[in-house]
């Protein structure tokens, strides 16, 4: 009942906010001016945030098992993974639903000040654009080492010698004496030495973040549709696309807003005709499963009511 008297009593703001610009037309009588209105529909998008790590082998990568003993990656991959969703709505004008209506001098100094204070839409095309940035992926200006199996081997055999020099060190079994800072000295140094050789093995990573937009129009006739695909070797992709798991977008009514008022269109000059929000709950799937949601009035799918002024 709470829900119903809040929407009962923001009924005239909606009326409001739905209401475009201005354009004088020549003054009656009565001191009237007849202005053009338009009722607002909600736009649901989803935000998506992927993470593309681009594994990088180094020279000596297919030696590391035989020579080192560790499962190295031999060729170059790339690897995505979505690390964000997120659900946002938005209030557009309903273009279709234009109309004229007249309103006296006290109605519309009420209106300007709601224009001021941005509760009214301009009446002017609105420009949006779709951007994508991507991340700028620099070639490696590190040249590759002539890569053989010898080399390898050499480098092995070192960082072998450097693991035995720093395990001597710290059981004392070395004609030197090392103590206090000079041990640590030494260790760090010989640490140093065997991370340089073992970068001649590892595999290098690389990572680059991309932010995603997809926008819909809620309607009654469409309740669940795919919303975007992913793909773990290309990424985010669109909807019906042949590769990647298909996520899905669904739209569930909880409830209407009741109102005093009749849902009917009056055809008097002075009925104002305008739009209750439905609660409703928007939900993001993979599969069966929910991986994100968010409760928002949605206009279009309210009712509409009518107001004779």
């Amino acid at each position: 009942m709470e829900k119903i008297l809040i929407y009962m009593n923001r009924h005239f703001i909606i009326l409001l906010i739905s209401v475009l610009s201005f354009y004088p037309l020549q003054a009656k009588k009565n001191n009237t001016t007849t202005i053009s209105y338009t009722l607002p529909k909600t736009i649901i998008s989803i935000n998506i945030e992927s993470v593309e790590n681009e594994i990088i082998t180094s020279p000596y990568s297919r030696y590391g098992k035989s020579l080192l003993g560790i499962e190295l990656p031999e060729k170059d991959s790339t690897c995505f993974s979505i690390s964000k969703i997120a659900i946002n709505s938005y209030i557009e004008p309903d273009y279709s639903t234009t109309r004229p209506i007249t309103l006296t001098e006290q109605e519309k100094l009420e209106l300007g000040r709601l224009k001021k204070e941005g509760f009214i839409y301009e009446h002017s095309p609105q420009i949006k654009t779709a951007t994508t940035l991507l991340p700028v992926k620099n070639p490696d200006p590190s040249p590759r080492v002539k890569t053989s199996y010898e080399n390898a081997r050499k480098a092995a055999s070192q960082i072998i010698r450097y693991r035995e020099d720093r395990y001597n060190i710290v059981t004392g079994n070395t004609d030197a004496t090392y103590s206090g800072e000079a041990m640590g000295a030494a260790l760090n140094e010989l640490h140093n030495a065997e991370n340089e050789l073992l970068s001649l093995f590892l595999p290098s990573t690389k990572t680059y973040t991309y932010t995603h937009t997809f926008e819909f129009v809620p309607s009654s006739e469409c309740t669940r549709l795919e919303a975007f695909c992913f793909s773990e070797s290309l990424g985010i992709l669109p909807a019906g696309s042949p590769e990647g798991i298909p996520y899905y977008l669904e739209i569930s009514v909880e409830e209407i807003a009741d109102s005093s008022y009749t849902d009917t269109e009056s055809k008097e000059e002075n009925a104002l005709t305008y739009r209750v929000p439905a609660i409703c709950t928007v939900k993001v799937y993979c599969y069966e499963h929910v991986v994100c949601h968010l409760r928002v009035p949605i206009f279009q799918l309210g009712s509409n009511e009518t107001i004779i002024l």
